[in-house]
C-alpha cells in the first residue's frame, strides 16, 4: 500500500482514511510511515558470522538481515526507499540503523563516504538512496561526510541475480578518485545493501590505492546471496 503522505499531513486525512500496514494491515500510527513499528521491531539484527569475507575491508558491520521473502520488514524498507522512492524512510531507517553499529565503528576519527552511484542511474531515479541515508545518519551519528571524493565512473549491470565471480567483475574498475580532494587516512564506507561485499571491496581497493590507510564499510542490511 502506498501512502500519500502530503494528505496524511493534514488532520482529517487519517480520520477518513485510516492507514494501514503495508505488511500486516495493522493501523498505523500518526508517526508511522508505511509501516507499523510492531513489524519493524521484528527486524532481525545481523552479526559479525553473517557477513561476507573482506580483504580490502578492515571493518565491516551490517545492521540487520534481509530475507528474500515479501514480509520480511528489512527487505521492505530496503525495496520501498530504493525502489518505490519513498525517501521519506531514510531518517526512520537511519534512526534504527544507529543503535546497531558497534562503538569502535561509531568512535572511528574517519570519514564516511556513501558508496556512490553511477549519474545515469542517479538521473533515472532522482536520488541516491546510500547519500541519502548517510545523510540522514550524520544527523543521528555527527560524523564527517564526503559526497564527492569517490565516484563510480561506469554504469554496472544489477547484482541481483549474478554470481560472486561475476559480482568481482562487474564491479571491477568502476570507481575512482575525483581530481583535487585530499585523501583521508581513514574511511567507512556506507550503503543500504552488502551481499557478497564485491562493492565495497572495489570501493576499498580504490581509496587504498590512492592512500587510504584504513577502511571500515556499514550497511543498512545483509542480504545473502
Amino acid at each position: 500500500m502506498s501512502v500519500n503522505f502530503q494528505l496524511r499531513r493534514l488532520l482529517f486525512w487519517d480520520f477518513f482514511f485510516p492507514p494501514i500496514c503495508s505488511l500486516c494491515d495493522r493501523s498505523l500510527e500518526r508517526d508511522d510511515i508505511l509501516f507499523c513499528g510492531h513489524c519493524l521491531d521484528t527486524c532481525e539484527i545481523a552479526h559479525a558470522v553473517d557477513l561476507p569475507p573482506f580483504r580490502q575491508v578492515d571493518r565491516p558491520s551490517a545492521a540487520f538481515l534481509m530475507h528474500h521473502h515479501p514480509k520480511d520488514p528489512v527487505r521492505a524498507l530496503v525495496h520501498a526507499l530504493k525502489y518505490d522512492g519513498h525517501r521519506v524512510l531514510a531518517s526512520s531507517m537511519a534512526q534504527r540503523w544507529s543503535l546497531t553499529i558497534p562503538a569502535d565503528i561509531r568512535e572511528q576519527e574517519a570519514t564516511w563516504i556513501p558508496v556512490p552511484q553511477y549519474w545515469a542511474r542517479g538521473w533515472q531515479r532522482g536520488f541516491s538512496q546510500s547519500a541519502l541515508l548517510a545523510k540522514a545518519l550524520q544527523k543521528e551519528l555527527g560524523f564527517s561526510l564526503e559526497l564527492k571524493l569517490l565516484r563510480r565512473v561506469r554504469h554496472t549491470r544489477s547484482q541481483v541475480h549474478l554470481t560472486p565471480p561475476q559480482r568481482r567483475e562487474n564491479v571491477k574498475g568502476a570507481f575512482r578518485i575525483s581530481k583535487g580532494c585530499e585523501i583521508p587516512e581513514r574511511v567507512i564506507l556506507l550503503d543500504d545493501v552488502m551481499t557478497t561485499g564485491a562493492t565495497m571491496e572495489e570501493c576499498a581497493r580504490t581509496l587504498k590505492k590512492a592512500g587510504v590507510k584504513w577502511v571500515g564499510a556499514v550497511a543498512f542490511a545483509r542480504a545473502k546471496p
